[in-house]
């Protein structure tokens, strides 16, 4: 019988909880799936009784490498937060599972989710249209949430938060600033290590998060489109974006008391 799982990374896409993941793994008393994004939780083909959670762990079980010295057990699909019956299901699977959400700038983060899925093969609209038509295009998806087109509506964070809270109580909840992951980090993963109950380790090596970091399909390398695409949005871009995400910027600050001026100082 496989031990049962107690943190998931739940978000979010394009924060840089791949390289978080690689980290985590290198804590002796950290056992996390080897292979990142199992997509428990957001699987609707799965049944979701009483029965079916209590197949989890043995169904998992090859994904995990655990030693004598492990003390927690996670893994990492940062759609979790986003995908609307995943908290609950999370929650059903194990009440005292701890969350840990690291949030990136709503702006840069749509922007590198759009680029992520054109060098897929996935998105064949240019950005403006792709924003401008994001509800008319996801409709197809009901009732469920679309997974590709949805690059406005995933940084839409306090509505995905208090959806977590509806059931986690704050506690079990950590949300990282990727801004401080990328200036701090060995302070938030020791603050990281501190919540999960693990011993505080030396960082030895600088943290990497290549925001424009994704894969290319081979039409996408045929056509060049790794070349054509900046990493970075147009200025017109940003200011598109900074004007959806004003009111939900400063909702964030108020949240969570975060300092996120320099979210909308993008230039």
């Amino acid at each position: 019988m496989q031990a049962m799982m107690n943190f998931v990374i739940c978000g979010a896409q394009k924060s840089g909880t791949s390289a978080f993941h690689s980290y985590l793994g290198c804590h002796p008393e950290i056992s996390i799936a080897e292979t990142k994004e199992l997509h428990l939780f957001d699987n609707e083909t799965r049944d979701w009784s009483d029965q079916g959670i209590n197949k989890i762990d043995n169904e998992i079980e090859h994904f995990f490498i655990p030693s004598k010295q492990t003390k927690v057990m996670g893994e990492a699909t940062p759609v979790s937060l986003w995908w609307k019956p995943a908290i609950e299901r999370i929650w059903k699977y194990n009440p005292e599972m701890r969350l840990i959400a690291i949030l990136r700038n709503p702006i840069t983060r749509a922007y590198a989710n759009w680029r992520m899925e054109r060098l897929r093969g996935r998105e064949t609209d240019e950005l403006p249209l792709s924003l401008a038509q994001e509800e008319i295009r996801c409709r197809g998806a009901l009732p469920l949430q679309d997974r590709v087109k949805s690059y406005l509506s995933r940084g839409f964070y306090t509505e995905q938060l208090r959806r977590a809270w509806q059931f986690f109580p704050r506690d079990q909840m950590l949300i990282i600033k990727q801004d401080d992951l990328i200036d701090q980090p060995e302070t938030v993963l020791n603050k990281t290590y501190k919540f999960l109950g693990v011993s505080p380790q030396k960082i030895l090596q600088k943290l990497h998060i290549p925001s424009w970091r994704a894969e290319i399909s081979h039409a996408g390398k045929k056509a060049g489109l790794e070349n054509l695409i900046p990493h970075t949005a147009p200025v017109a871009t940003l200011n598109s974006l900074k004007d959806v995400y004003r009111e939900e910027i400063e909702a964030i600050e108020k949240m969570l008391d975060w300092d996120c001026k320099d979210w909308l100082s993008l230039s």
